[in-house]
């Protein structure tokens, strides 16, 4: 299997790209939704999240509100890393588990 990964900054044309890879039958995992993913109530990352940063970073539905804690990691470069720290493994261990299900899946294609 060949594992291929997209860069670039804001309208760099990621997804574009990303569409014409799916269009061809690859698999695409897209980091940004995979760290919403980890992010929610039971993901790898919510509770250390919130106990990094407090209940006062959720919604009222129990949720993590993005908005809440993009205004706190742009205000400190520390809970930036403190953020990093916690979002980014649990994304690595995500997209693995999710390239070895697909390997299964394709007979280690």
């Amino acid at each position: 299997m060949i594992n291929v990964g997209l860069t670039g900054g804001m309208a760099s044309g990621k997804n574009y790209i990303a569409d014409l890879f799916e269009k061809k039958g690859c698999y695409i995992l897209d980091a940004d939704i995979i760290s919403r993913e980890v992010m929610m109530p039971g993901g790898d990352a919510y509770l250390p999240v919130v106990d990094a940063f407090g209940k006062e970073v959720l919604t009222e539905d129990g949720l993590i509100n993005r908005g809440i804690l993009r205004g706190i990691i742009t205000e400190s470069a520390e809970s930036r890393v403190i953020l990093e720290s916690i979002v980014h493994p649990a994304v690595i261990a995500r997209s693995k588990r999710y390239i070895k299900d697909i390997a299964e899946k394709d007979n280690g294609a």
